[in-house]
């Protein structure tokens, strides 16, 4: 089984659109910030990290994953796809 971006993209849209509602902000899209906005936090990433686990039978390796790289909902999405393995 193979993980694509889109499909990472996807999840990771799912996984954020409440947060972003419940929060008041602007629409979500790729450009979107993920830290600065409050949209994730270090616990919001962990359940994140979960969720595309759980609903792509991946494991994401978080010494892959570089959390100082990820300003917008684009570069979480290609931090995660990078670090993700058939588990």
């Amino acid at each position: 089984m193979s993980l694509s971006r889109s499909a990472l993209e996807a999840t990771v849209l799912a996984f954020l659109a409440p947060r972003q509602q419940t929060q008041g902000l602007p629409d979500l899209s790729l450009a979107s910030p993920v830290f600065e906005s409050g949209l994730l936090d270090s616990l919001g990433l962990i359940d994140l990290v979960a969720a595309v686990e759980g609903a792509h039978g991946v494991e994401v390796d978080m010494l892959v994953f570089d959390a100082m790289a990820v300003e917008s909902v684009h570069h979480l999405v290609e931090q995660l796809f990078q670090a993700c393995t058939v588990g």
